[in-house]
């Protein structure tokens, strides 16, 4: 079976697929996109997407909420997963940081650490593309994931989440309705139409 998510390698959508896999006993033939974007885009193509709902610190992730009742998608099953975040940079101090890579739903959970920098803040679609990006540029930094954190950098602070008690919601997607399996209740209310963004 094709399964789709938020890659690359590495990234929450990751390591929730590594999650269901254990949970159903079954290796998937998975695909990564590079955007949330292009998960729903390549819908058709898949039997099941994996993609975050909503997290503890920074709420829904609208865009994904909005694509499920575009594409008319079934929710299938459901998963929590622990977010911990770190930053890495190569810079040779925390002062001599230029810029900060984050992804657009991690800097609403690592709050308190950004707002102690002064320098811009460069959102990327995923953890991992922030990571990457790091590589080649001495003077910026990087918000990364917890289980790809590394000391091997310049500066590594193992931890920068605000709160201990950080979990994403994952919903795993499919075209089609199941028979058999978890029952998933979820509930949206929409006030006079349903559209994108309501």
């Amino acid at each position: 079976m094709k399964l789709g998510l938020l890659g690359p390698k590495g990234t929450f959508s990751d390591m929730a697929r590594e999650i269901y896999e254990k949970k159903v006993g079954t290796t998937f033939e998975t695909y990564y996109f590079q955007s949330l974007n292009s998960v729903f885009s390549n819908y058709l193509d898949m039997d099941l997407l994996i993609v975050p709902i909503e997290n503890t610190l920074d709420g829904h992730v609208v865009q994904c909420l909005d694509e499920m009742l575009d594409k008319k998608l079934y929710i299938i099953d459901e998963l929590n997963v622990d977010v911990r975040f770190s930053f890495v940079s190569n810079s040779p101090t925390l002062e001599e940081v230029k810029k900060i890579n984050v992804q657009f739903k991690a800097k609403g959970q690592c709050v308190n650490f950004l707002n102690t920098f002064s320098c811009p803040i460069n959102i990327t679609e995923s953890n991992i593309e922030s990571l990457n990006l790091i590589k080649r540029k001495e003077n910026e930094g990087a918000i990364i994931p917890h289980h790809v954190y590394s000391p091997n950098y310049n500066i590594a602070i193992e931890d920068v989440t605000d709160s201990k008690n950080n979990q994403t919601k994952f919903f795993i997607l499919s075209k089609n309705r199941q028979s058999k399996g978890n029952k998933c209740y979820f509930v949206m209310k929409t006030i006079y139409d349903d559209r994108k963004g309501l």
